[in-house]
């Protein structure tokens, strides 16, 4: 009886081995084609704006020094101001590098005429043949957080160039043939678009003489509320563009809701309702020398790969020699958005990854907004002093004023179907990451015209 038992169990076990090698061998995945069109071949190069590296490398701030009145004003960085600036700066020849002593390093003491270029993260000494004009040899620097351009008493020149690096606690500078004049036109015509602002150090570095100085605003100012239009992109562009063969491209429906493209070599993943754009290529080039650094590899990419469709300029990178990195910031009339509805950083930052000398991630956002805010909104956000903002933070935030480490102006993102919302908001640098400090309800907020109906 036992014997008839086992021999029973047995064949059921055969049995049910053959019929699951049969599904293994005949199962389809749940595959769909790329749908046949005859407009699938498209001209890449209308889709985006081709740039160069100057055209994406931007300060976070300027600041004007004035050395009569010992003034200091936050230059706003809307209507093209910083982009224009950055030109003005290109056109500049500088002589090799001096270095400087520590009593050259900034502090909470002493006044300028001049201006200066706050850097989000340090650049690449390299990365100043981009700005100025300046031969490779002239490079003494290894990076930069901040170029200050300013007036000397020397008999060599009237405007000299400092760079600063607050890593390897150095100073360097470079005469210019500018001349004071020049200098000021840097900045005139911002009076009514500049506020004034005071030094602060967050975090002191009790061991050094190099303390990281921040600018705080010493009085309210308001700033635009824009409203835009927006598009989104055509998901087949990049299928033409990031894979070479596009016919051998078939798309996976994701149980997520997300869809999957592959030629089973490269990856394309569209997730949040096909908002944003994830693209993988695994690495084979990892042993080749890198030649480029990450931002010139990563522009390329990006101008070869549909090109750039709205203002993002390079906002934090890194660079390893094995795996680096790169974030570009969408920026919405100069200002940088730093947080959204969504709470997906992938709906308003490109994030791209090299691995050796290749390009192995690209994620970008997959919409694009019209060339112009909607002119029939028009609203002004109005913002507080920082001695508000730090009563506030101490009364109303998890954190205290002593773990803030940096503070700064961007926009919140607010999408709703076609239309994006942008409002300026503070933000402060908490722990390495940036938290938005909500402004009390009773703020004052300039609303002239709500125009959408």
């Amino acid at each position: 009886m036992i014997e008839n038992v086992k021999t029973v169990v047995l064949w059921v076990m055969i049995l049910t081995s053959i019929t699951l090698t049969f599904l293994v061998w005949t199962y389809q995945p749940d595959l769909e084609p790329l749908d046949e069109t005859d407009d699938v071949y498209i001209d890449i190069e209308n889709l985006g704006e081709t740039r160069t590296n100057l055209e994406l490398l931007m300060p976070r701030e300027v600041i004007a020094h004035d050395r009569n009145s010992e003034a200091m004003y936050w230059i706003h960085p809307t209507d093209d101001r910083y982009e224009e600036l950055m030109v003005r700066l290109s056109n500049i020849e500088l002589e090799m590098m001096t270095e400087m002593g520590a009593t050259n390093a900034p502090s909470l003491e002493g006044s300028m005429r001049g201006i200066e270029l706050v850097f989000e993260t340090p650049i690449d000494g390299d990365w100043l043949q981009e700005i100025f004009q300046i031969d490779e040899e002239d490079i003494m620097i290894d990076s930069v957080d901040r170029i200050i351009v300013r007036e000397t008493p020397s008999a060599n020149t009237d405007v000299l160039i400092q760079f600063i690096d607050y890593t390897n606690e150095t100073v360097f500078e470079s005469n210019t043939e500018l001349s004071s004049t020049q200098l000021q036109n840097f900045y005139d015509g911002t009076e009514q678009f500049r506020t004034p602002v005071e030094k602060r150090v967050f975090q002191p570095n009790g061991t050094s003489s190099f303390e990281e100085i921040s600018y705080v605003t010493t009085e309210s100012f308001s700033m635009p509320v824009l409203t835009y239009e927006s598009r989104s992109l055509p998901i087949t562009s990049f299928i033409q563009t990031l894979f070479s063969n596009p016919d051998y491209v078939n798309q996976y429906f994701q149980a997520n809701q997300e869809n999957l493209y592959t030629d089973g070599y490269r990856v394309m993943n569209m997730s949040e309702n096909n908002s944003v754009l994830t693209y993988i290529r695994p690495d084979i080039s990892s042993s080749n020398p890198i030649t480029q650094s990450i931002l010139q590899a990563s522009s390329e990419f990006v101008n070869g790969h549909f090109g750039w469709t709205d203002d993002y300029y390079a906002m934090d990178w890194s660079e390893s020699g094995m795996t680096d990195h790169i974030t570009y910031r969408l920026h919405v009339d100069g200002m940088p958005v730093m947080d959204a509805n969504t709470n997906q950083a992938g709906h308003y930052s490109i994030e791209i990854a090299r691995s050796g000398s290749q390009i192995t991630e690209y994620v970008r956002p997959m919409f694009q907004l019209e060339d112009e805010p909607l002119m029939n909104v028009d609203s002004r956000e109005t913002l507080p002093a920082f001695s508000d903002l730090e009563e506030q933070i101490e009364q109303n935030e998890p954190f205290s004023i002593e773990e803030v480490e940096d503070i700064r102006v961007g926009l919140e993102m607010n999408r709703q179907n076609s239309y994006a919302f942008f409002t300026p908001s503070w933000f402060v640098k908490v722990g390495g990451s940036w938290l938005q400090i909500g402004i009390p309800e009773d703020r004052e907020r300039q609303v002239f015209n709500d125009g959408l109906e």
